[in-house]
């Protein structure tokens, strides 16, 4: 199942706060989803959901 920016977004903490590089949450989840960036570089989300989301985005879950 292939996730969608959005699908992601809704495990940020929504704060653009800019750690992982990027302006936005949105743009994060966006580029996560398109496979330019990975997962790890948000350090607000849940290392459950992270785990979680990885295991959908790298096909294991």
């Amino acid at each position: 199942m292939a996730l969608k920016g959005l699908d992601i977004f809704k495990f940020t903490t929504k704060t653009n706060c800019k750690a992982c590089g990027k302006p936005t949450c949105m743009a994060f989840c966006m580029d996560v989803a398109a496979g330019k960036i990975g997962i790890g570089k948000c350090p607000h989300i849940k290392p459950e959901d992270h785990a979680k989301l990885n295991g959908i985005l790298t096909g294991t879950a």
